[in-house]
């Protein structure tokens, strides 16, 4: 009992471990996102970005990474573009309200989709590779 019980502190503390050099890494790579963006948009810009920022990383729930890899963090992005946008937690919810999780498997591998609707006679581009 002594020895499980050792055995899965081990475990444990190497999943904090882990964990931990992953939030260092993440926050590494905000600093760098941050940094790039700043030095874009200049003293005068850094407001309005900021205020955006906030809209996109609040209420729109977009990952840091994901809005300065969309662009959405450019200066010159004129503001209809960024309300257009859908962040990746907005897109899985609708996602979800459509296809039920029985059908998941199906929804979710494209490979397995694709040949689902082409046997059911639904026009799809054709398949030139999947990548695994």
């Amino acid at each position: 009992m002594i020895e499980g019980a050792r055995r899965q502190s081990i475990r444990i503390a190497r999943g904090l471990a882990y964990r931990g050099r992953d939030g260092a890494a993440r926050v590494r790579r905000s600093a760098q996102i941050v940094d790039a963006v700043v030095r874009r948009a200049g003293p005068a810009g850094v407001g309005p970005l900021a205020r955006r920022a906030a809209h996109l990383l609040g209420p729109r729930r977009f990952e840091l990474e994901e809005a300065y890899t969309l662009g959405l963090l450019d200066p010159d992005l004129p503001p209809g573009a960024v309300e257009a946008s859908v962040s990746k937690r907005e897109m899985i919810e609708l996602q979800a309200r459509l296809n039920p999780n029985e059908f998941w498997y199906l929804t979710e591998d494209k490979a397995i989709f694709y040949r689902l609707a082409e046997a059911l006679g639904l026009r799809v581009p054709k398949l030139y590779a999947i990548l695994c």
